[in-house]
C-alpha cells in the first residue's frame, strides 16, 4: 500500500495480488467469488482494529477507482493443471481451485475424475458447457501452454464455444462444421441464436467472437436488397441491440447471388476468417431460448435479402431465383 498527498486529499494506492508458490513458480490466484450483502461479485474488505476505530470515525471515501496491469510474475502453468485446458478462464478456476471452493480441482486428472453433472454443479453452468470443457480436456485441447500442441496449426482460432447455436428453433452443430446461421434459404425476421454463459457474462469486457466465414450475397446490387442485421442481447425485459464494432457486421460481400451459382459456391470454399467484436459487455441476463438457458446474443435478418426465390426479368418474365447464405465456422468466443 502507498500513500500520498495531492493537495489536500490524501492518496491511497493498494496494490494486490493473491499469490502461491514462490520464487519464479509464484502465480496470481483469481480472487473467488463471494455473496456479501445478497451482492455476488469478487470482493476486497478492510478492517479496522477495534483500537483504532476513533481515528477513522470521521473518514470518507470518494472516487474510489479500480485499474488493472500485467503481473510482474510469470505465469508458469504446470503440464497438468486445469488452467490450460480450453474453456477454463478465472471464473471457473477459482470456482475449482480458488481458497473458496469445496473441493479444489487443480489437476486435468482430478479434473477428469469428475462427471458431466458435477463438474456443472461446481462451476455453475450449463451440463453442455460441463460436456465441451471434459472433451476439451480428455482430447488435449489446450489454449494456454504458451506452445502449440501436436497437430494445431498457428492459425487455428482459438477461444471457448459457445453453449448453443440455433437458427430460428433448430439446433446448430457447434462442432465446427459449416452451419448457415440462417438457413440455406434466408428469409426476414430468421434469427440466429448464441448462447454463452460465460463469454456473455462477463459485464464490462470486450468480447470479441472469431469464426471462419463465407459471405453471403443479396439479391442484386440494388441498396434496399443489401443484407441488414441486428445484434441484440436480452437485458431481462426485452432485446436490446448491442453495439459492436469492426469486422463483417452483415455477414455479406458484394455483388449479385446471381453472378455466382451453387457450383461455384460449392467448389470455391471460400472461407475467410472473421470477427465481430464487442467493446464492452452489456449486462446480459440468463434466459431461455428454445427450451435452452444460458446469455443470449441474437442475430436477426431484419432487411435486404441474402437471394431470391424467383426473378422477374426486363421481359416481365419470370425466372428461378437463387440465393447465398452466409456460412459460418468454427464460432469461438
Amino acid at each position: 500500500m502507498e500513500a500520498r498527498d495531492e493537495g489536500n486529499t490524501p492518496l491511497i494506492r493498494l496494490e494486490m495480488g493473491p499469490v502461491e508458490g514462490e520464487g519464479d513458480k509464484k502465480i496470481f490466484l483469481p480472487v473467488a467469488e463471494l455473496k456479501v450483502n445478497t451482492f455476488e461479485s469478487r470482493w476486497i474488505r478492510c478492517k479496522i482494529k477495534e483500537s483504532k476505530i476513533n481515528e477513522f470515525k470521521d473518514l470518507k471515501v470518494t472516487n474510489i477507482k479500480v485499474s488493472t496491469s500485467p503481473s510482474p510474475f510469470k505465469t508458469p502453468i504446470n503440464e497438468d493443471s486445469i488452467l490450460r485446458v480450453q474453456g477454463i478462464g478465472n471464473t471457473y478456476y477459482s470456482r475449482l481451485a480458488g481458497n473458496q471452493a469445496e473441493h479444489r480441482i487443480r489437476t486435468i486428472s482430478e479434473l477428469l475424475s469428475l462427471s458431466d453433472e458435477e463438474l456443472a454443479g461446481i462451476l455453475r453452468c450449463s451440463k453442455i458447457r460441463a460436456q465441451n470443457i471434459l472433451e476439451a480436456a480428455r482430447k488435449r485441447f489446450y489454449d494456454k501452454s504458451g506452445k502449440d500442441e501436436p497437430g494445431n496449426s498457428n492459425n487455428a482460432v482459438k477461444g471457448i464455444d459457445p453453449d448453443f447455436l440455433f437458427y430460428n428453433d433448430i439446433p446448430l452443430d457447434i462442432s465446427g462444421e459449416n452451419v448457415y446461421p440462417f438457413g440455406s434459404k434466408p428469409r426476414l425476421n430468421d434469427t440466429f441464436y448464441i448462447g454463452s454463459s460465460e463469454a456473455f457474462s462477463k459485464k464490462g469486457y470486450k468480447v470479441r467472437m472469431e469464426f471462419g466465414l463465407e459471405a453471403g450475397r443479396s439479391g442484386s446490387t440494388a441498396k434496399a436488397d443489401s443484407p441488414q442485421l441486428s445484434w441484440e442481447y436480452w437485458d431481462g425485459e426485452s432485446w436490446t441491440v448491442l453495439g459492436i464494432a469492426g469486422g463483417n457486421n452483415n455477414l455479406s460481400e458484394n455483388g449479385e447471388c446471381s453472378d455466382r451459382n451453387s457450383r461455384e459456391r460449392r467448389e470455391s470454399g471460400k472461407i475467410v476468417q472473421s470477427g465481430i467484436e464487442i467493446p464492452e459487455m452489456p449486462l446480459v441476463k440468463p434466459s431461455r431460448v428454445n427450451g435452452k438457458e444460458s446469455c443470449w446474443v441474437r442475430v436477426r435478418l431484419v432487411g435486404g435479402n441474402y437471394g431470391k426465390d424467383y426473378e422477374i426479368n426486363s421481359d416481365r418474365n419470370i425466372s428461378s431465383g437463387s440465393f447465398c447464405p452466409p456460412a459460418i465456422k468454427k464460432l469461438k468466443n
